[in-house]
């Protein structure tokens, strides 16, 4: 059959191998954007929950510092407090209840070492008077000490035992009491200073030696030096 010349057949188009499969991705609507309102309040109250939680730790954190500052400072703070208080405390009470009286029987002060060991024990016990037994010492041997006068009554030779001696510290006025001898033959040995305390008051030191093998003679002796205070000749010290 001849075929006409105004209609020709349609001709199907090949498909191209070529060509992607791709499919179009449609953009989420506005109702698709919006998040279920449920789960937004839910997001919001667990970031308020970690900021408040921060914020407690930041608290915490201050105070740990805080106080571990404290700690450092507290044993010097109460130290301070403590000698506020030792301080505002002796204040109050009279100078006797104050004094610090130490005794010590240094078997002798003329070596170096001897004396060093006296003004270490200075040094560290800070006392205000010091009585001292079996110097040793003759009028020869020469001593002084920092902060401090000593008052001696000598052995006639350094090889002897016995010795006494009251070391006092230089702001207190001070009098030196001689007494006469007792006896002959004196048993007891003695250094005696008298301290002018506030108000016309007197405090009386003594440091008195004597041989431990003559105990009894020194029970009968010792009291009658208390006798003699009162008829003495005085040596004056203002230092």
């Amino acid at each position: 059959m001849p075929i006409s010349k105004n209609k020709r057949p349609k001709l199907t188009p090949k498909p191209n191998l070529f060509q992607r499969n791709e499919k179009k991705i449609e953009k989420p609507g506005p109702s698709e954007k919006n998040m279920n309102p449920d789960t937004t309040e839910s997001l919001l109250e667990i970031i308020k929950k970690i900021r408040k939680e921060n914020e407690e730790l930041k608290m915490d954190l201050k105070c740990l510092r805080g106080n571990q500052e404290q700690a450092s400072a507290a044993p010097s703070r109460v130290k301070e407090q403590a000698r506020k208080i030792e301080e505002a405390q002796t204040s109050k009470l009279p100078l006797l209840n104050r004094l610090k009286i130490i005794s010590s029987n240094v078997n002798s002060l003329i070596s170096n070492a001897r004396r060093t060991n006296l003004t270490e024990l200075l040094k560290e016990l800070n006392p205000d008077i010091v009585l001292i037994n079996e110097t040793k010492l003759n009028p020869k041997h020469k001593i002084s000490l920092k902060d401090y006068n000593i008052i001696r009554q000598d052995r006639p030779e350094a090889n002897q035992a016995g010795g006494t001696a009251i070391i006092i510290k230089k702001h207190f006025k001070f009098t030196e009491i001689i007494l006469p001898n007792l006896s002959d033959d004196p048993l007891i040995e003695t250094t005696i200073v008298k301290i002018n305390m506030k108000r016309h008051e007197h405090l009386f030191i003594i440091a008195a030696y004597a041989p431990g093998n003559n105990k009894t003679e020194f029970q009968e002796e010792f009291p009658k030096i208390f006798k003699h205070l009162c008829s003495v000749n005085f040596v004056e010290y203002n230092c």
